[in-house]
């Protein structure tokens, strides 16, 4: 699907069932154990989306979406990483770090196998993590320069 003029546009949000069909089998045949048994038809149902959440993001959104949502992604972990090193957190912003980091980090986890995103309860959940993660790291950046 991405080799036929999809790598760089991607098939839109939402299409990518409506896209994969061409290429989708409508079923397999299953070779029976015991040879005296005839092989049987199993149909096959199409995705709804990709099982992965990188591949989810190229397929829809194409080549540039999937670049700027992981870039998007990795900044907030490096963020985070750069906050544990970069300052010595003592206080309550230390806690709000560490889940952060650990949010970041178990969804990126969990999307290589699924797409975390596409739901809406989702998806605020990654925005507001975006949000906090920014808000974290301007807070800190503040408490340095007035130190």
């Amino acid at each position: 699907m991405l080799r036929d003029g999809r790598l760089f546009t991607g098939a839109g949000l939402a299409n990518y069932q409506s896209s994969v069909k061409p290429y989708h089998e409508t079923g397999i045949w299953l070779k029976p154990v015991d040879k005296s048994e005839k092989p049987v038809w199993q149909p096959v149902e199409i995705y709804l989306y990709p099982h992965n959440i990188i591949l989810n993001f190229w397929s829809e959104l194409g080549l540039m979406g999937m670049i700027i949502f992981m870039w998007l992604w990795f900044k907030a972990l490096f963020i985070n990483c750069r906050n544990f090193c970069g300052y010595h957190l003592k206080n309550n912003l230390a806690w709000l770090n560490w889940g952060l980091f650990g949010a970041w980090l178990a969804a990126f986890i969990h999307g290589l196998v699924d797409v975390p995103y596409f739901k809406n309860d989702l998806a605020v959940l990654f925005w507001l993590g975006l949000a906090l993660t920014g808000w974290l790291n301007w807070q800190l950046r503040g408490k340095l320069k007035s130190k």
